[in-house]
């Protein structure tokens, strides 16, 4: 082992150490990973030079996901993707037990055409909705619904990111990239038994947490909510609401003014407070109980407050998932101002599987978490558009702004860029450019909506990890890792070999992204399949199947976003996950070595 192979097989398991443990968000692990390629080229260790490894960033895989990103999301500003939804629930009214079959099934065919992340951003709100009003846990709905359309993903080329990345790079490998259709086989059959799963024993595995209701008894809002009266020798009297200081005094959220039986919710900063006014406020109990210390303010006894009492015509709740990549991860409701950016007041946060009440504004966010919101719905409508860091629950997505007079253009390029592409006029990622300009062109979809489509996070690692692979080859350490394997494994047959790969595809995805966990293990495949014989193609598409079927974890974009609002706890993805691993693994084994013959 020479020292470049010590150096970037070290440098990776501490990358590994960093994505398991989450310390730094997984874009800036991607940039220090970067860096430890090229620095220690200043003190005669030769890794990658600047120019090799900021070449990664202008990759065409890079190129090519970007396109996906931008031409998905002229689908979903045009109402496509809602119309979808719209279809679902009113065949539901009609037929009720055909609901969640149907939502499943229609998710998962979407999903062959469209990235995992956008298909789960688009159907969540529609899964969430229809468990209320067939009046059964979320919890039941969406852990299927997120294993339906990652495995989906499966069907097609570009059903998912990591088909594009593992296919971009074949080329640097002496491999033909990936056909649209060549997955197909084995992800058909991938997708039918998942859903079989999920329907049998899946449905007595995955835990049913709650029922929902209203958001005020779901997150146990109705101890922390009270109303004030304001007495005539009260100090507030004459004083804006936001001169108040209730909140900075008291630790109180003011949601609502009652003056003569007229409610006024989510007040404006400049109202003026008057005597005989009531204030809806929220706040820990302990906070509401120090009122009786002040002057002049008084605790309206035995009130019960329900949802109808926060919200009216103007001012609704909400339940909001932060999406992955949202610029909320990471940072506090403090930090990121989020109360003067979208005119709303968070009243408590659905996080790591518990609710929170306290300490709101210090808590770190993560995605996947909900927010229980309160403020006006045009506030809320706005983030309803904003699907690449939030997910308004509970209703179809807002229909402002939506271009339905377009949608047959965006729905006539969409198909063109992929007939393009998969009769190889053009190689993928041209046809995909193509595309994007004609939705400009055509107004299906602005520039500035088409940048924010993208999960520029994403680009970021994956452009990085680029780099990390072409690193190993560089310095042989694929090849060694490689021969490893064919010292330890291959005696034992190409089955074992094929099972090495699906299980170390499989570890190494749950911490790292499925895309960076297929970058790092596709050239030590394509080494060991060259050292031993036999068809490399066999041990690319079980590192592919393998990368893309991540269910042992909340980590996945997809399980990420089901996780808050289903109220799972890490331990439902291990139970459910496994056995739909286990199915994946028979499939995968029994398939692609009759497919793609080694």
């Amino acid at each position: 082992m020479t020292l470049e192979i010590a150096y970037v097989l070290i440098l990776f398991l501490l990358a590994l150490a960093l994505f398991a443990t989450e310390v730094f968000a997984v874009d800036v692990v991607g940039l220090l990973v970067l860096l430890a390629l090229v620095v220690p080229g200043a003190f005669g260790l030769k890794i990658l030079t600047p120019s090799e490894a900021l070449g990664a960033f202008g990759d065409e895989t890079v190129l090519l996901l970007i396109a996906d990103f931008m031409l998905t999301t002229g689908l979903i500003r045009t109402g496509i993707t809602a119309e979808i939804g719209n279809q679902i629930y009113r065949v539901g009214s009609q037929r009720p037990w055909t609901v969640v079959p149907l939502l499943l099934g229609v998710a998962a065919a979407i999903s062959f055409w469209i990235s995992n992340t956008v298909t789960m951003a688009v159907f969540l709100p529609i899964a969430v909705g229809i468990s209320q009003r067939m009046k059964i846990s979320p919890s039941r709905v969406l852990m299927p619904l997120a294993f339906s359309i990652i495995l989906g993903g499966t069907v097609t080329l570009i059903g998912t990111s990591t088909n594009l990345v593992i296919s971009g790079r074949l080329s640097e490998y002496g491999q033909a990239p990936i056909s649209l259709f060549e997955m197909t086989p084995v992800g058909i059959v991938l997708t039918i038994a998942g859903l079989l799963y999920v329907f049998t024993l899946g449905r007595r595995i995955i835990p049913e947490r709650h029922k929902g209701g209203e958001l005020t008894s779901d997150y146990k809002m109705r101890e922390y909510l009270c109303e004030l009266l304001i007495l005539e020798n009260s100090a507030l009297v004459g004083r804006a609401v936001r001169d108040a200081r209730i909140g900075e005094k008291l630790d109180l959220n003011i949601l609502g003014i009652i003056r003569d039986k007229t409610q006024t919710l989510s007040p404006r900063p400049d109202l003026i407070l008057e005597a005989g006014d009531l204030m809806l406020v929220e706040g820990k109990v302990a906070n509401i109980m120090r009122i009786k210390d002040t002057s002049g303010i008084e605790i309206k006894p035995d009130v019960k407050l329900r949802d109808p009492d926060l919200t009216s015509k103007d001012v609704e709740l909400a339940e909001i998932t932060i999406v992955p990549g949202s610029w909320l991860v990471g940072r506090t409701l403090k930090e990121s101002h989020f109360r003067e950016r979208q005119n709303l007041t968070v009243l408590a946060i659905n996080h790591h599987g518990g609710v929170r009440r306290n300490k709101l504004s210090i808590t770190k966010l993560r995605a996947g978490d909900v927010l229980l919101v309160q403020g006006a719905r045009e506030s809320i409508g706005r983030m309803a558009l904003d699907r690449n860091n939030f997910i308004v629950l509970g209703e179809l997505p807002s229909n402002i702004l939506v271009r339905k007079d377009r949608a047959r253009y965006a729905v006539a390029i969409f198909v063109l860029v992929v007939i393009l592409g998969s009769l190889k006029v053009m190689p993928f990622s041209i046809a995909f450019v193509l595309g994007t300009v004609l939705m400009f062109l055509t107004g299906c979809l602005t520039p500035e909506e088409g940048y924010r489509g993208v999960n520029w996070e994403m680009m970021v690692l994956i452009a990085c990890m680029i780099a990390f692979g072409l690193a190993m080859e560089k310095t042989q350490a694929a090849a060694y890792v490689a021969g490893i394997v064919v010292s330890y494994v291959s005696p034992h047959g190409v089955f074992w070999v094929m099972t090495a790969f699906f299980a170390l595809t499989v570890f190494l995805t749950q911490p790292m992204s499925n895309q960076a966990s297929a970058l790092v293990v596709l050239p030590i495949a394509i080494n060991t399949a060259v050292s031993i014989g036999i068809n490399p193609r066999t041990l690319i598409m079980v590192v592919a199947f393998a990368a893309s079927c991540s269910f042992l974890t909340p980590l996945e974009p997809a399980c990420i976003m089901a996780y808050g609002p289903g109220r799972y706890r890490f331990r439902d993805f291990v139970v459910a996950g496994s056995g739909l691993t286990l199915i994946v693994y028979v499939i995968v084994m029994t398939m692609v070595p009759m497919i793609w013959v080694p």
